[in-house]
């Protein structure tokens, strides 16, 4: 059932962040379906959604976990719906950072620009690595 596959992805979710953020955006909100279901959607989200464990952002209502939108052919409200996200995205979300070495941005460069319609042997993966002293398991 749906309900069965949402508590398993909530299960993974977890066990990746204690306490993760999470936003439900349900799109076609213009369809039937969601015309007819979407009260019902929301009371089954709050009931698997326990606060104790999830950071659960809300649209608008308290009660209104879905952030509906139609992305086919947006209208302001999507629009500004889509503006809500990104605030809440960009203020709330953790920072992550992941130390690179720049001869990573180097090598991804040098990639791009010896490729052949996206594709690249491994052999040509390690000589690019090798110019840039890159060594390690990375390209073995």
């Amino acid at each position: 059932s749906h309900k069965q596959i949402l508590q398993h992805c909530l299960g993974a979710i977890r066990s990746h962040d204690a306490h993760p953020l999470i936003i439900t955006v349900g799109t076609h909100r213009d369809a039937w379906f969601w015309k007819e279901s979407i009260e019902k959607q929301n009371k089954e989200l709050r009931a698997l959604l326990d606060p104790a464990h999830f950071h659960v952002r809300y649209h608008g209502k308290r009660d209104e976990v879905i952030f509906a939108v139609n992305g086919l052919s947006p209208e302001d409200k999507d629009r500004q719906i889509a503006k809500e996200l990104r605030q809440i995205l960009t203020s709330e979300s953790p920072q992550q950072s992941i130390e690179m070495p720049i001869a990573w941005f180097v090598l991804e460069v040098d990639l791009q620009r010896s490729s052949h319609d996206g594709i690249l042997s491994l052999a040509e993966c390690q000589m690019s690595a090798k110019r840039l002293c890159i060594e390690g398991d990375a390209f073995s």
